[in-house]
């Protein structure tokens, strides 16, 4: 450009001047097209980082429910359980209570029964 400016050839320095300045905005779009190319690079790899810690938390959460399931149903079961338990000891309390009074009231009778004996004896007597 300046060597053909200084020899008067201005369409010549003006083509040239062209043609450098295609060149550098040539060179300058590639390194910015690296550069461009590089951060997106960069940009994807983050987010793919950020995807991963995602699901490794939502991972660990949710073992923590399942853990947590597991421990609310291991309560229910045992506390069915221990009511069957209670249930079963109430039932035979009951039932031992009922079979008690069932002698009592047969004793009560037998016992009322010798009494009405003794009575008749005693007036006959």
């Amino acid at each position: 450009f300046k060597a053909d400016s200084s020899t008067g050839d201005y369409l010549g320095a003006i083509k040239h001047y062209q043609l450098y300045k295609s060149l550098s905005d040539s060179v300058f779009k590639g390194e910015k097209s690296k550069q461009i190319n590089s951060l997106q690079v960069e940009f994807e790899s983050e987010k793919k980082d950020k995807n991963i810690d995602l699901l490794t938390q939502e991972a660990k959460l949710q073992k923590i429910q399942i853990q947590n399931d597991t421990v609310v149903r291991y309560v229910f079961i045992g506390s069915v359980l221990v009511l069957v338990l209670f249930l079963a000891f109430l039932y035979n309390s009951f039932r031992s209570k009922k079979k008690k009074n069932e002698e009592l009231e047969i004793q009560r009778q037998q016992i009322n029964e010798q009494n009405e004996l003794n009575k008749k004896m005693l007036i006959e007597k």
